[in-house]
């Protein structure tokens, strides 16, 4: 045998031993700064379920720092293969392969302890007669709540706030200060930053906008469409994680609905 041929033979025998021994990774594109559901750190429930799953599939978790959704978002994350999966997406999303629901929430309405609630319904009267505060995207109204207040005439007793970044935790704080009568906020967010202020109470919406738009909805993992084998493979780790993941959820104070 040549030296060279052994030479050849033995690096074979070594980038096989390292793509053996190589960790798998699990990325997973997430927003860095948008508590309770994620952060740079890996602070967020979403950060903590993601963990969780990657450890069940024996893959190192790593955290794909990206802006809020928006348009080319699936083409830019998933789509290019910046990252292998996106936690908290609606399930039975276009465009993406979604597991089964790993919770299911609603939007609510927040209001101060002590005072008058919302019914839980669009055409409850108080709601003529108080200040609203709701997260919008972009420039108008088209948030579920925002869209379903302003569809009753309501637009003029809102103030919004723009969804991005740290948008409910203002939201929430200027209810609580008195800057606002009530707040309509996705149920994760309501609940953690209520949580956080105390005194504030939470009612859930209906469970769609009276036009067919849902406020309720199932959230699942969103991966590649086409790639069955990895949503498959997260779908049975969601469901051995299924009592960890309630009890973060619970530790967030994540209000919760039945299907």
């Amino acid at each position: 045998m040549s030296s060279r041929y052994r030479i050849s033979l033995a690096f074979a025998l070594l980038t096989a031993l390292a793509a053996a021994t190589q960790a798998r990774e699990l990325k997973v594109c997430a927003a860095p700064d948008q508590l309770p559901f994620s952060n740079r750190a890996g602070e967020g429930f979403e950060n903590r379920i993601a963990a969780r799953l990657a450890g069940q599939i024996g893959a190192d978790l790593v955290l794909v720092p990206v802006a809020a959704a928006g348009h080319g978002f699936i083409r830019s994350t998933l789509g290019s293969g910046r990252c292998d999966a996106l936690m908290g997406m609606p399930s039975g999303a276009e465009g993406v392969a979604t597991t089964a629901p790993y919770y299911r929430s609603t939007w609510v309405f927040v209001g101060r302890s002590g005072e008058d609630q919302p019914n839980g319904s669009f055409e409850d009267p108080l709601l003529r007669h108080r200040l609203v505060g709701v997260p919008v995207v972009g420039e108008g109204p088209d948030t579920p709540p925002a869209i379903a207040l302003g569809k009753r005439g309501l637009a003029a007793n809102l103030r919004t706030y723009p969804a991005q970044g740290n948008a409910s935790a203002r939201l929430v704080e200027d209810l609580a200060a008195g800057r606002l009568d009530l707040a309509v906020l996705w149920g994760p967010s309501a609940g953690y930053f209520a949580a956080r202020q105390g005194n504030l109470a939470l009612t859930p919406t209906p469970p769609d906008d009276g036009w067919g738009v849902p406020l309720t909805l199932g959230i699942g993992v969103a991966v590649r469409r086409g790639n069955q084998a990895l949503r498959d493979e997260l779908e049975a780790a969601l469901a051995r994680e299924q009592r960890a993941i309630a009890a973060i959820l619970s530790e967030f104070h994540v209000p919760l609905v039945a299907e």
